[in-house]
């Protein structure tokens, strides 16, 4: 089957840019009234697009090499970076990283084809993540609602996420996980969620082993939880 449409673009540049998010007044979410970004600046290499009389046969090809905003709540991109591939019905995400002053985010995603029910659409992830400590910090705060004596405890140290996920939209398997913050916790855990979009017979089970060190930590951690 010929194309119906073919775009190739070498390059796309954007310096800048601007954008701002205002909630829907039933929403009434004052956070998200404030929320906006600055100086977002981001370059596309080799796009390619190309569009045949079948649309299941859509093929979508780009390369994110450069990313960069900062925001109203004071998180700020560095860098990201992230190759996209659409064909055959599938979305691939690999190569991914973004990168702040003090956190980092690695790993890749690949949605297939859901067909004519989106529920059933297959998903893989794998994701590794770091946060530093003045990012938790600032995400922390944003709930108002944690003593100080919580930010006194957590350790100067970044809080480390890993995890691969496999399944589809209504069935979930979280597998190799582990989560860990130096001198305070180390857990490996698994788990899996079912019939998530059905209220009534949607279940999630979590398996979590591991250690903790730092109990003046997770004492604060939990009254703080329980005070919301």
């Amino acid at each position: 089957v010929e194309p119906v449409l073919s775009v190739h673009l070498q390059q796309m540049q954007l310096s800048g840019g601007s954008l701002r998010v205002c909630s829907l007044p039933e929403f009434n979410d004052p956070l998200a009234d404030k929320w906006n970004v600055t100086n977002l600046a981001m370059c596309v290499d080799s796009v390619i697009y190309t569009s045949p009389s079948d649309s299941a046969q859509l093929c979508f090809k780009a390369v994110l090499s450069t990313l960069s905003f900062n925001e109203s709540y004071g998180f700020g991109l560095r860098d990201g970076t992230l190759s996209c591939l659409c064909e055959d019905g599938e979305i691939q995400l690999f190569n991914m990283k973004f990168v702040t002053d003090a956190s980092t985010i690695t790993g890749s995603m690949q949605v297939g084809d859901y067909g004519n029910d989106i529920y059933s659409m297959p998903l893989t992830a794998d994701l590794n993540i770091e946060i530093g400590r003045s990012d938790a910090f600032r995400a922390l705060s944003l709930t108002k609602n944690l003593p100080g004596s919580f930010f006194q405890f957590y350790p100067d140290k970044p809080l480390m996420l890993s995890l691969d996920l496999e399944g589809n939209i209504g069935d979930l398997q979280l597998c190799d996980g582990r989560v860990s913050l130096d001198s305070a916790f180390d857990f490996a855990f698994s788990g899996e969620a079912k019939n998530i979009t059905d209220p009534l017979s949607s279940r999630a089970v979590l398996r979590l082993t591991g250690l903790m060190d730092n109990t003046d930590f997770i004492k604060m951690s939990m009254d703080s939880v329980g005070q919301q």
